[in-house]
């Protein structure tokens, strides 16, 4: 994890914003929450500083579904399942991801594990 940058009001209620969910936002869903408190956030705005929390290890992106990219506060080892009907992206906390093999072409940094599928409420509505 590099260290934080300089510290912006307007960063410190994105990752705040990030960190108080669990629905795993997309930039437009951070925008949209925050834009009633702070009237003078721009979706740029919000871009730009989720793309700063993403490099100094704040938060992590876990992928795209239906073309946005999700984001995730819980920086713990979790794999996630994304819905592709309604977009919907939850966290899988019981299944154990396996640790990083060790591999002659480098380190890895991270790994990630991602289901896809149809989620239990687009299920119910079959």
């Amino acid at each position: 994890m590099r260290p934080s940058r300089n510290k912006s009001k307007q960063r410190d209620a994105i990752l705040s914003c990030i960190q108080g969910t669990v629905c795993h936002p997309t930039a437009q869903w951070v925008f949209d929450q925050l834009k009633p408190r702070m009237p003078e956030l721009s979706l740029g705005t919000v871009y730009r500083n989720l793309s700063i929390l993403r490099e100094d290890g704040q938060i992590q992106s876990v992928g795209f579904n239906g073309g946005m990219e999700h984001f995730d506060g819980d920086l713990h080892p979790h794999a996630h399942f994304f819905c592709t009907v309604c977009g919907r992206v939850s966290d899988l906390m019981e299944i154990e991801i396996p640790p990083a093999p060790k591999v002659a072409e480098g380190d890895i940094e991270a790994v990630s594990l991602c289901f896809h599928g149809q989620c239990h409420f687009c299920k119910k509505e079959i």
